[in-house]
């Protein structure tokens, strides 16, 4: 999900957060499998997978905000509507239609070797909520953004920057206050084409982030903080034999991770250039789609961060993930058919 820049700077930084946020990725999918281990609840080992958890938890917000901020860029406002949905729908709808084929397949083959009957009505829904496969809901809220960011790129021009922090600031609050009232409530998804909402917030956040003044101030007091409350309030509700109610603290616009997320983006704003994450940058986007496969067949062979002790298993699974799935995104990457498919 790359995108033309004219700054050497601009992509620098970003190379280094395209990398960065999909190892936290990878570590956040890994060490989840721990937290709802039922039988390491109110354990050490639990809370090293919870402080893990909580700790990657800024990921998919600040992919979000990266979007935003190179697709809102000021260099790049001259793009036509029609080059523009071209170009990002081209990039993304083949991504799409690929690997929620690729994952329904495989949802088949394991309901067929489990002998169970095939769920077709199921997997269509799931696919009509946007989760043919639990992670591939990203894909199916980026075209909803991508849709709109002609009309934002409008707004941008004639808006001065306090009306734009006003709706930014308005956008998040309104999904963090959504969030906090459906809590405990019965989940019903929602329409895969509406999942982009809430994410404009972040969207306008990454924008106004990268082009607003760098403060050295807040941004770590504000992550550390933010990650502490949210191993904190997981951990006290997990405590009371109610973790699906702590696993609120986990959610992208709970009250700790919309900070979270926000002092996470301000500090990768400060990364300079480096050769492997300019090797690695393209490969990023492949191995988000790539990891839940090799995490998937690393449980069927039993191998999880429950095996050994979580403060050496997550980090040991977590390398080797990202590593065989970037591996995995390169091969891809080399078929002339499927190249646009990472």
């Amino acid at each position: 999900m790359s995108t033309s820049l004219s700054s050497q700077n601009h992509l620098d930084w970003a190379d280094g957060t395209r990398c960065i946020a999909a190892f936290a990725v990878v570590a956040l999918h890994v060490a989840a499998s721990a937290v709802t281990d039922p039988d390491l609840l109110g354990t050490g080992e639990w809370w090293i997978a919870n402080a893990v958890d909580a700790a990657t938890r800024w990921c998919v917000p600040v992919f979000v905000m990266l979007s935003g901020a190179l697709l809102l860029a000021p260099d790049v406002l001259g793009d036509s509507w029609g080059t523009f949905y071209r170009h990002r729908f081209t990039r993304v709808l083949m991504p799409l239609a690929f690997w929620s084929l690729f994952y329904l397949a495989y949802e088949l083959y394991w309901m067929h070797a489990r002998g169970e009957s095939l769920k077709w009505g199921y997997l269509i829904k799931q696919t009509a909520i946007g989760s043919p496969y639990f992670h591939l809901w990203y894909l199916f809220m980026l075209p909803g953004l991508y849709l709109l960011t002609p009309l934002l790129r409008r707004m941008l021009a004639v808006l001065d920057r306090k009306h734009l922090v006003f709706l930014c600031a308005g956008s998040l609050l309104l999904a963090v206050l959504n969030k906090l009232f459906s809590l405990g409530q019965p989940y019903t998804p929602p329409f895969a084409g509406v999942l982009f909402v809430p994410y404009l917030g972040y969207f306008l956040a990454g924008y106004l982030l990268h082009t607003g003044r760098q403060d050295a101030r807040w941004p770590w007091p504000v992550l550390l903080a933010s990650i502490a409350l949210t191993a904190a309030g997981c951990g006290w509700f997990a405590e009371q034999d109610k973790l699906q109610l702590g696993t609120y603290f986990y959610d992208y616009f709970s009250i700790t991770t919309v900070p979270m997320g926000l002092a996470a983006f301000a500090l990768c704003r400060r990364l300079s250039s480096h050769r492997l994450a300019t090797k690695l940058a393209p490969l990023g986007f492949g191995i988000y789609l790539i990891h839940p496969l090799v995490l998937d067949l690393l449980w069927q062979a039993n191998i999880r961060p429950t095996s050994q002790h979580p403060a050496l298993a997550i980090p040991l699974l977590t390398c080797f993930t990202f590593a065989v799935s970037g591996l995995g995104a390169w091969l891809v990457s080399k078929i002339p058919l499927l190249r646009r498919a990472v």
